[in-house]
């Protein structure tokens, strides 16, 4: 009833009573039957009436009567009456903050904002005058939470302390105080005073008081629920007064469910608690999936203050007091005692639930402390430091890996060897322990703690991980960790083998050589990983290493050798090292060797009996070599019979019921199995149109199945790409470059480009997808391929592919004036202009390097230096790296110079070195080298990577 859900039951008398299911539930007193008799007893009514009793912190069971105006409680019984008292109206202060805000808005718009900033900005003012959200929950910016931002001082950072700002803030500020609520006084049935009152923010009770006769005080506050476990009930603070001295503090704490005390902190500060009575009311094993960790939600105490935000968590090992700023001294403080309270994956995970609250990263990385919505947030990992630094109220924010860099640096404390697991589209904290004869990996997140157990480590590993993807291929001598290093605003993805989870010395060393990776450099690292496959240790990862040393240094015939090493240390049911092996032969131009590869896979993936979870991917690792191969025509059959067959066949079904209309708009979105296969229908897509890229036309009638593989591009193309969610966050432009890419791979380049002349003199008109089908949706996007700029920053970049020996500069300048075009014409909206910004950059930063306009590079690098975005910077860098073979001596030098100057950050010289190394630019490489070890001359590093370099390179 009212969305509450409650249990019909009948008294000794044969009175009907509807009570709260929850109470029920709980009642580990067996009281109930007496506090239930007790109400009838001094409410008497019609025997008809069905008497629907309630629960409230200190009133405990009891009746509404005469529209709130009197209240009947069973412990102690009593009849209580509403006395009037002044009370705000919810609706007033409200309203207040909206006019403010609507003040302010237009100053949000002055301030010239890129449009994803502005759009998320505008959602967390929206959300001010709000009782309930409004906006998706995928928004994470409820209404109490965008308060708690702007009260304490936040958008002032943004805006500045201007009168509409700071009037805004003061009124927001003035909401969020607690205001006198309800009062009720009366008598006892033994004869005693009674009054209870209540403190509100914006009509929501979060203190209750009660006062029997002249001395027994009691108090009650509202908990948080806890942030990331579903199905736990709703718990109050009780705090106990000494009747001699009900002014002093609390001389207890208690947590009470439905009445129930389930946990209570004395004076002396003890920590007592009824395990079994707990474990009764949160049967976490019960409410759950089977992984979550047996120890979630464990035995404790919150205290919070009386606006329920939380100031201590106890524990039966100790105390942890809420972060305060994030200074060092507050730092070390935190992780002290959490290190010391919180002993197990249950106890870590109490951090997560109430000190932590989760929100979208900027989209700005000049302002990381603004909040990022979907489709308008960016990539930007705080430290342990900068997390508890957002601290409001005791509550830090931030995303998953900010959260689990916040448990890697307590488990550290604690001893554990812990490392930030990147698993699909999240990342966790993740360490292992052995439980016995088995292995147990405990992964902490933004959601319920798990524990995975297994006979060994390496299959607990594989537990934890397929359970975030359960189509990802998985690795345990791979396994993807992210680190950061020195001057990186978000840290980076590795794959590094098992043992980093069990042995502290061989971490340390491999971190230590990804460190080289991250300033590339690799001769150190190389040497490192030669001394410990010399010292014995041939472990199947530390060949993998060197394998990928090797490639990344354009060694691929040694890089081949070591793979090879690392194969007969290692199972690759799943074909890893397969493909890297044929992809490195193929690059060292051993190509008969590369051929026998692909047969050998191809027969072990045939012979091999492998579930459909398993087997899928591992067809689709070998199935996307064909994107890099000069030769793909051996993995035709695999991608025409085996792939497509299977993902083919989800293709036609997802477009029919699309079309159909039969098919939930949230499903689509948010279905987890449904993004998964979305995401298998682009790889799909991607590798099939490689393969008919790289197979001439007069030969594709030798492989008739390339006629169902085209089909199913067409279909996905003109039935999905518009409507998936992923592809179209940032706005269309994206998806008609994706069509774009179909028809050139369907009609050829030269028709292609006939299409698009004659669109561009016709106006866009949309068609809906369920109106037209392939083709001819096909030919209806036409003219917005032809108007979108992304369609244009890809064929650019097409004319500086690694496989282009010479820059077609006529091709470039044409291209250019219609890229411009397309930017001018208008036709992408701000927000998607702003999302597309780093492709639109990369672009115009190409064309101003072809063409060796220097004064538009040094302007797109001085952002890029400006924005200090990690991701942003090495992106630029490889660019750089890739486009030097195609700049005379001058425009290099003068680039070059322009990099120091604006951007700097030690890792990128050599990454630049190294980028122009893989682009086949040796020359300019090996002075690119010269150029960073020049600026580092006190670093040995440097100039061994030089030497390193002209060893390889010099002619």
């Amino acid at each position: 009833t009212g969305g509450a859900r409650h249990l019909r039951i009948r008294s000794a008398a044969g009175r009907r009573v509807d009570l709260p299911l929850e109470v029920a539930l709980v009642d580990g007193t067996g009281r109930l039957p007496t506090q239930i008799q007790a109400l009838i007893d001094l409410e008497p009514t019609d025997e008809r009436e069905v008497l629907t009793i309630r629960h409230q912190a200190l009133l405990g069971l009891h009746l509404v009567r005469d529209g709130a105006r009197r209240v009947v409680i069973a412990e102690p019984p009593a009849i209580l009456v509403a006395v009037e008292s002044p009370r705000p109206e919810q609706r007033d202060a409200l309203e207040a903050i909206g006019a403010a805000r609507d003040a302010v808005l237009p100053e949000v718009g002055r301030l010239g904002l890129p449009e994803n900033v502005r759009r998320a900005l505008t959602q967390v003012l929206t959300a001010l005058d709000q009782i309930h959200s409004e906006s998706e929950p995928e928004d994470h910016i409820t209404p109490d939470f965008a308060r708690r931002l702007v009260a304490h001082g936040w958008l002032a950072r943004t805006l500045g302390t201007g009168p509409a700002t700071t009037t805004l803030q003061a009124r927001v500020r003035a909401a969020q105080s607690l205001t006198e609520g309800r009062r009720f006084k009366g008598e006892t049935s033994d004869g005693r005073p009674i009054s209870i009152e209540t403190l509100t923010r914006l009509g929501e009770d979060l203190v209750v008081r009660r006062r029997i006769g002249d001395t027994e005080v009691s108090e009650a506050r509202r908990l948080p629920r806890p942030g990331f476990l579903a199905g736990v009930l709703d718990c109050d603070l009780r705090l106990e007064f000494d009747p001699e001295h009900p002014e002093a503090p609390p001389r207890a704490w208690a947590m009470e469910c439905m009445g129930v005390t389930l946990s209570r902190v004395g004076a002396d500060g003890r920590f007592e608690c009824d395990a079994t009575r707990w474990d009764q009311v949160f049967p976490i094993h019960r409410m759950t999936d089977a992984k979550v960790a047996p120890t979630a939600f464990p035995p404790h105490l919150l205290i919070v203050d009386d606006g329920g935000r939380p100031t201590t968590l106890v524990t039966a090992h100790g105390r942890v007091d809420a972060p305060k700023g994030g200074d060092p001294e507050d730092l070390e403080r935190f992780l002290s005692q959490a290190a010391t309270a919180l002993t197990d994956t249950g106890h870590l995970d109490l951090i997560g639930e109430y000190f932590f609250d989760y929100v979208s990263d900027s989209p700005d990385p000049t302002r990381p402390w603004l909040v990022g919505i979907p489709g308008a947030s960016g990539e930007i990992h705080q430290s342990i430091a900068q997390t508890l630094g957002t601290a409001v109220d005791g509550v830090c924010r931030g995303d998953c890996d900010d959260l689990a860099e916040v448990y890697q640096a307590v488990v550290t404390r604690q001893g554990r060897l812990g490392h930030i697991m990147n698993v699909p589209q999240h990342n966790t904290l993740a360490f292992a322990e052995p439980q016995g004869e088995e292995w147990e990996v405990s992964v902490l997140q933004t959601g319920p703690p798990y524990a995975f157990r297994a006979a060994t480590i390496q299959e607990a590993l594989r537990a934890a991980y397929l359970h975030f993807g359960v189509f990802e291929n998985f690795d345990a001598d791979q396994c993807p960790i992210a680190l950061r290093f020195e001057g990186e605003n978000t840290r980076t993805n590795w794959q590094l083998g098992w043992r980093i989870f069990t042995d502290p010395a061989y971490a340390r060393t491999m971190i230590d050589v990804q460190r080289d990776w991250h300033f590339h450099t690799f001769a150190q690292a190389v040497h490192k990983m030669q001394a410990l496959v010399a010292s014995g240790d041939e472990d199947p990862a530390n060949f993998r290493e060197l394998a990928g040393l090797a490639e990344r240094t354009g060694q691929h015939a040694l890089a081949a050798t070591q793979l090879r090493e690392a194969m007969k240390r290692s199972d690759d049911r799943q074909l890893t090292l397969t493909s890297r092996l044929i992809v490195n032969l193929d690059e060292a131009g051993l190509h008969d060797e590369a051929r026998q590869e692909i047969e050998r896979a191809l027969h072990e993936l045939g012979d091999l009996r492998r579930a459909p979870e398993e087997r899928l991917p591992t067809a689709m690792e070998l199935a996307m070599l064909a994107a890099t191969l000069d030769d793909p025509t051996p993995l035709i059959p695999l991608i025409t019979d085996e792939i497509g067959a299977s993902i083919g066949t989800e293709i036609a079904f997802l477009s029919g019921l699309l079309d159909a209309g039969r098919l939930p708009a949230s499903s689509w979105q948010n279905d987890e199995n449904l993004r998964e296969i979305r995401r298998l229908a682009m790889q799909y897509a991607m590798v099939a149109m490689a393969v008919m890229e790289n197979v001439p036309a007069e030969a594709r009638d030798k492989h008739p199945g390339l006629v169902n593989v085209a089909g199913d591009i067409e279909t996905w193309a003109t039935a999905m790409v518009y409507r998936d969610p992923d592809l179209t966050a940032g706005g269309l432009s994206s998806a008609d470059a994706i069509l774009g890419q179909v028809a050139t791979t369907l009609l050829g380049q030269k028709a292609m480009d006939a299409l698009l002349e004659d669109a561009a003199q016709r106006e866009v008109t949309p068609v809906k997808a369920e109106r037209a089908r392939g083709m001819a949706r096909l030919m209806a996007a036409v003219p917005a391929i032809a108007r979108s700029p992304i369609y244009w920053a890809e064929r650019i970049a097409k004319l500086f592919d690694d496989d282009q020996e010479q820059l077609d500069r006529t091709a470039l300048d044409r291209l250019a004036l219609t890229f411009q075009a397309c930017l001018d014409h208008g036709s992408m909206s701000a927000l998607e202009r702003s999302a597309q910004d780093d492709r639109i950059r990369s672009a115009q930063l190409m064309i101003a390097l072809g063409q060796g306009r220097m004064e538009s590079v040094r302007s797109h690098l001085r952002v890029i230096g400006e924005r200090a975005d990690r991701r942003e910077r090495d992106a630029t860098a490889d660019l750089v790296g890739q486009i030097a073979r195609h700049l005379d001596a001058e425009t290099l030098e003068a680039t070059l110079a322009a990099w120091h100057e604006l951007v700097g950050q030690k890792p990128t010289y050599f990454a630049i070195a190294w980028a122009a190394a893989r682009a086949k630019g040796h020359p300019q490489a090996l002075k690119i080298a010269a150029w960073a070890a020049g600026h580092f001359p006190d670093d040995d590093a440097f100039a061994q990577e030089q030497s390193f370099m002209r060893s390889l390179l010099a002619p």
